[in-house]
């Protein structure tokens, strides 16, 4: 718009002030989803005989791994799924997400407890839990990570993925 264009006083501050002010940020909750694959799992020890590609396998023995979990402060997690495949149900494969608190202190959050066959794929399993003590997450006191714990190494015992579902508040529809 150049000058001259708009009429003297036309757009008055009130005009600007009122439509401003009649302005309302709005927030919804969304549902968000954090993967993580098995290759982030690290081993909790040194000496594990293991192997990871598209899943963790212990070759020998068993074992404990574990990775970061990174969610935004003040998220609600509402579920905890572990994948695994498992042919021969002669070990088992946990997965818990934990916290720990600045001085090393830690506790479970939520534990893969729930087996649902994970339809179209052969002998793998999706362990659920959605009995989450302590869901909002509070980065400010806590740090949190996932547990992975795979006993009796065979080779029909594999852990594959894990995904925490959380809520959380946004600006937007």
């Amino acid at each position: 718009v150049r000058r001259g264009k708009i009429a003297k006083r036309a757009i008055r501050n009130e005009h600007i002030y009122n439509n401003i002010s009649d302005s309302k940020i709005r927030y919804s909750t969304k549902t968000g989803y954090l993967a993580i694959h098995a290759k982030a799992l690290r081993p909790d020890a040194d000496g594990y005989n293991y192997s990871i590609g598209t899943s963790l396998v212990m070759i020998s023995g068993g074992g404990s791994f574990g990775a970061p979990v990174y969610l935004p402060q003040g998220a609600v997690v509402t579920k905890f799924r572990f994948i695994h495949r498992d042919r021969t149900n002669l070990g088992y494969a946990l997965a818990t997400l934990k916290r720990a608190d600045h001085l090393g202190s830690t506790g479970a959050l939520a534990s893969s407890g729930i087996s649902v066959d994970w339809t179209g794929l052969p002998n793998y399993k999706e362990l659920v839990d959605t009995s989450i003590s302590s869901p909002v997450i509070n980065n400010r006191d806590f740090v949190y990570y996932v547990e992975v714990n795979l006993s009796n190494a065979n080779l029909g015992l594999r852990a594959r993925n894990i995904v925490i579902e959380y809520t959380y508040t946004s600006p937007g529809s």
